[in-house]
């Protein structure tokens, strides 16, 4: 029966759960690599799963017999989404970073970026809804665990795809430009990553590193736009947000009663020993693997951990 109750979208997670299981046991067995055969099996009943809910949920709301109590909300639709696609993200993203230079799995690489783009995606707010969309913000901007992690495994795709995008539309030489509409779009949706990992730290975080790194990924990106060097691309972007989350981290000291750091020179202390000319990337992110060249170095398992 199409009447939306208090488990409905309990239900609605327990029709996806063996789908959900078995991306799980695929990712995690250490034995042996799941084929690509048995990963496109699992991802279309994952798959499967999402737009079902979908069709049914928003049958829920659209339901001329349903009063407001008895309608899903927003927050709700777009949490259940979350819970379950983020298993379709996460089966493909190996075979993803292998889409560069094997063509085979081009389509792991564009069920990521969608599936990316999709949990980047705050719901569409309305007169009726607007608290429950500020819920669902609220978790993003509060919520710790895979609600954190999520979110900065869809942001890390997003990044790649756009950079790689951009050099295989670049001419031999000169700049390349961010104009068509599925650029501006991953441009835009990266912006809007750096900008919750910002609220993030005026909510409490301590942990800039992610909020840093990704402004360095998007001042690379503008150094390809521009016809500059990357590297130098992404310490500016770096360097710029770390000065930001300086006065941000200032702030939540003094809330919290504790002594504020007290830069001398009127400059932040950096912690740049005397002589240093310039900031490197190892200060940048203290993490070694990095590899400005982008694609195929970076690896999920070269991430895992550093935000």
């Amino acid at each position: 029966m199409n009447i939306f109750t208090q488990t409905s979208i309990q239900i609605a997670l327990t029709r996806s759960l063996g789908s959900r299981l078995e991306v799980v046991k695929s990712l995690n067995d250490v034995r042996s690599e799941p084929s690509y055969e048995e990963t496109l099996r699992i991802s279309s009943d994952v798959n499967t799963a999402c737009r079902a809910n979908s069709i049914l949920l928003q049958s829920f709301r659209l339901s001329s017999c349903s009063n407001d109590q008895s309608r899903p909300t927003a927050f709700q639709i777009k949490l259940l989404d979350l819970l379950t696609r983020r298993f379709l993200h996460s089966l493909h993203l190996p075979f993803a970073y292998k889409a560069k230079s094997n063509p085979l799995y081009h389509f792991s690489r564009k069920v990521c970026v969608e599936s990316a783009l999709a949990l980047l995606t705050y719901p569409v707010s309305s007169p009726t809804s607007h608290c429950q969309d500020e819920d669902y913000v609220r978790l993003t901007v509060l919520g710790e665990g895979f609600f954190k992690s999520v979110f900065v495994l869809a942001n890390r795709t997003i990044c790649l795809e756009l950079i790689s995008q951009l050099e295989e539309d670049s001419p031999p030489f000169g700049s390349v430009s961010v104009n068509s509409l599925a650029h501006k779009e991953l441009y835009r949706a990266i912006e809007d990553s750096i900008d919750l990992a910002k609220r993030r730290i005026e909510a409490g975080e301590t942990n800039v590193k992610g909020h840093i790194f990704f402004s360095g990924i998007l001042g690379q990106i503008d150094a390809l736009q521009a016809g500059t060097s990357p590297e130098q691309g992404f310490l500016d972007g770096a360097k710029k947000r770390m000065e930001i989350c300086y006065d941000l981290i200032n702030k939540l000291m003094e809330q919290s009663n504790f002594q504020p750091l007290q830069p001398s020179n009127g400059e932040p202390d950096w912690g740049i020993q005397s002589g240093d000319d310039e900031l490197g990337s190892e200060f940048l992110m203290q993490d070694s693997g990095l590899d400005f060249e982008i694609p195929d170095t970076w690896s999920i398992l070269d991430w895992e951990g550093r935000f």
